[in-house]
């Protein structure tokens, strides 16, 4: 791009820039022709034709679809992301968070809050920067409540612009210890059996999120073997109903009491 002695932009002439393709095209390996006759205009023909009746359909496949939907009663819902999937997910962006759920408070307007780490003390924590990352995202007449049934929780005031800010609550989750005996049929599945511990662990490592109840049935579903013809689960304490603020933790697994 040439600049003349007052700095104004001096456009290339049309010499320079044919050298330049030219030169460009020599580079590359190619050759750059251009056809103004009759056949060449009939070969392209079909293949613009071709193109502006694809992009004519594409136009159309919105239509198309809801058509077929209409025709197979069936319906187009708005995805489940909402404001406490937002301030969730900014949470769990924390290194010192790997579990976050939100509950709305029913007695009074305001939310619950909660986070828990596994084998981690947040004590002397600071998660200031993730509570004002949360602020932003938080409706400001919906305030952050304390839950008295946690036994520690962590307090930010964040701003949400020059005039005004909000207290963000993190409620740190109440761990439920539980031992589990796994009771197989066949009794004796030799080195099967370390194996269904493994896995069973994992499984509900990750899906015992916080306030989520116990549902035996799904490890039944889940942890099912072809050499198994019946495996059930008992609970050390029983757990019937997990609170809001409660995560469950396992502790001992055993197979058929070992």
């Amino acid at each position: 791009m040439a600049i003349d002695a007052n700095g104004m932009f001096v456009p290339e002439s049309l010499e320079s820039i044919k050298n330049s393709v030219q030169n460009n095209q020599i580079v590359f390996g190619t050759k750059l022709e251009v056809f103004q006759s009759t056949v060449y205009q009939t070969m392209c023909n079909p293949i613009i034709t071709s193109l502006y009746n694809l992009q004519t359909l594409l136009a159309q496949l919105p239509t198309f679809v809801n058509q077929v939907f209409a025709i197979e009663n069936m319906y187009i819902n708005r995805a489940s992301m909402n404001t406490s999937d937002s301030i969730t997910s900014i949470a769990l962006l924390d290194e010192n968070i790997d579990y976050c759920e939100i509950f709305n408070v029913t007695a009074t307007a305001g939310i619950w809050l909660y986070i828990y780490k596994d084998d981690f003390d947040y004590t002397n924590i600071d998660l200031q920067n993730t509570a004002d990352t949360i602020a932003l995202k938080t409706p400001v007449f919906v305030p952050y409540m304390l839950d008295v049934n946690t036994q520690l929780q962590k307090q930010y005031i964040s701003p949400v612009s020059l005039a005004s800010s909000i207290n963000v609550i993190f409620n740190v989750a109440v761990p439920v210890i539980i031992d589990v005996n796994i009771i197989t049929s066949p009794v004796n599945l030799g080195g099967l059996s370390e194996v269904l511990i493994q896995e069973f662990t994992i499984l509900f490592t990750k899906t015992q999120t916080i306030g989520k109840q116990l549902d035996i049935a799904f490890y039944q579903r889940n942890l099912w073997n072809d050499s198994l013809s019946k495996i059930d689960f008992v609970t050390t304490p029983e757990v019937d109903v997990v609170e809001t603020y409660q995560i469950l933790r396992v502790g001992i697994v055993r197979i058929n009491g070992v």
